[in-house]
């Protein structure tokens, strides 16, 4: 499925209501494969997600990467790391857990149960799973919410090669603790903070350094560019998930021998109680769902089965790019000459709007040595003077 049929799944005239319905579609919805089959019945989210999470062949922000025409994605927010918390909190004894880990004489029957050696996470699904079975066991209606919010456009992002493989070790996959190192990094340019988020991996690094500068510029950029307003505050400063999680992750952070022990980690990264747990889920899934609309909105008033690879691009010289940009309009022969004459382009010529048509244009355009960056935006949002912008 591409985005354009994605988009007219839901055949509503009602513009709010079918953006709603977009932004709730569970992507375990659209996995095509006879060893997974999606229950729509009540009460099976967690276990949609956990049967999905055990076959270990799927990976929903994939499809969504591909129905987007993305790269490399990832899942902002992992609902996993949470349940299990949960249960070790809330539902320890129903799931007969000893101390907060599952029973040895359980562990030795699913290893003969199965033909393959099962991981640890593997381990722990087939226990629950085992267990949902044989007693009535219910969760909560927000742990239900996440288990299905987790797969939700919302909570789809776009990322650099290597990013998603690397940042669980320190964050133990906590959104706010990611845009957290995101933030510092952009506010004090310290590769210290993307080597905390992306534990010391260089190529990792290196990657995210340039994707940041390259498509972003500035930290303002990157939260409205990445549809991120609600996961910040009105000073653009990231929102804690739970309480106190940045000082504890802070106080982490300094710590090395801390750092270094996953289960140290876990005690501060992790809600230590049911209430704390059950408020950041609240408010992760009103986060996914408000994203998910907006990104939504955007994809309807611009999707178009016929639009160019390239539809409008800015040429900008300058490092520090402020929005809306006042553009001078000229077409490809136009900026082709000046781009290529003996006097080049002058900072006082900064931006242009430039139809690309095809990818040997683009070739031309670097084929002129000067030194730019470049914004993909949609006709939809330029007007003749000013650029009401979206990359």
């Amino acid at each position: 499925m591409n985005k354009f049929e994605f988009f007219k799944t839901f055949d509503d005239k009602d513009e709010s209501r079918k953006k709603m319905k977009l932004a709730l579609v569970d992507f375990k919805m659209l996995i095509n494969d006879n060893d997974y089959e999606y229950s729509y019945e009540e009460d099976k989210e967690v276990e949609n997600f956990l049967k999905y999470k055990f076959l270990g062949k799927y990976d929903c922000d994939k499809i969504f990467g591909e129905m987007f025409d993305y790269g490399n994605t990832d899942t902002m927010n992992s609902f996993w790391t949470i349940f299990k918390q949960y249960i070790k909190l809330a539902k320890s004894n129903e799931f007969d857990l000893e101390n907060g880990e599952i029973k040895s004489e359980y562990i030795e029957m699913y290893k003969q149960q199965y033909n393959f050696e099962l991981t640890n996470e593997q381990l722990w699904i087939a226990h629950i799973l085992n267990l949902l079975e044989k007693k009535n066991i219910t969760f909560n209606e927000d742990i239900k919410e996440f288990a299905e919010a987790t797969h939700r456009i919302g909570n789809f992002m776009k990322v650099p090669t290597l990013f998603n493989k690397n940042r669980y070790a320190n964050t133990l996959d906590y959104f706010d603790i990611t845009l957290l190192c995101i933030y510092k990094w952009f506010e004090t340019s310290s590769d210290f903070w993307l080597e905390i988020l992306l534990n010391n991996d260089t190529n990792a690094i290196e990657n995210a350094k340039n994707w940041f500068s390259r498509c972003y510029t500035s930290w303002k950029i990157f939260v409205i560019v990445e549809n991120l307003n609600c996961f910040v505050d009105e000073n653009l400063k990231p929102l804690e998930l739970f309480k106190n999680h940045f000082n504890n992750f802070e106080n982490l952070i300094m710590n090395r021998e801390k750092l270094n022990n996953y289960y140290e980690k876990a005690k501060l990264l992790n809600p230590q109680n049911v209430e704390d747990l059950l408020e950041g889920v609240r408010n992760i899934n009103d986060k996914i769902l408000s994203r998910g609309q907006e990104m939504i909105e955007y994809e309807l008033k611009n999707s178009n089965e016929v639009q160019r690879e390239f539809d409008k691009l800015i040429v900008t010289n300058k490092t520090n790019i402020e929005f809306p940009i006042v553009a001078d309009v000229m077409n490809w022969d136009k900026f082709y000459e000046l781009a290529t004459s003996d006097e080049g382009m002058t900072v006082k010529e900064s931006f242009f709007d430039i139809d690309l048509l095809d990818k040997d244009t683009y070739e031309e355009l670097k084929l002129t040595g000067i030194n730019m960056s470049f914004f993909r935006i949609s006709p939809m949002y330029i007007t003749e003077k000013i650029l009401e912008w979206k990359v």
